[in-house]
């Protein structure tokens, strides 16, 4: 399903985020030298697995309005952090 929307993108693409992911891994503020085309795809995956288990989640938590607008600024800002904390190197403070 994903090839024909991959074959649309050009391969220079590519190209440019494995120099900055590169450059970001080499300053210390990436955890990982993993593929960052991969890490990238790994990343919208999260995202679009919440959005999809959505009704999901709102059947488990069927007390909980899980799209108000609250919920919804909590959600983002959670898989953010998880997102951010999963990519980037910990740094002792």
């Amino acid at each position: 399903m994903y090839l024909p929307i991959a074959a649309q993108f050009p391969a220079g693409d590519s190209e440019r985020l494995t120099a900055l992911f590169g450059a970001a891994y080499k300053a210390g503020l990436l955890r990982s030298d993993f593929y960052p085309v991969l890490q990238l795809t790994l990343v919208l995956s999260v995202f679009q697995v919440y959005c999809a288990s959505r009704p999901l989640y709102q059947t488990l938590l069927a007390g909980d309005d899980m799209s108000s607008p609250a919920a919804l600024a909590r959600a983002r800002e959670y898989i953010t952090a998880f997102v951010v904390a999963g990519l980037t190197a910990q740094r002792s403070g």
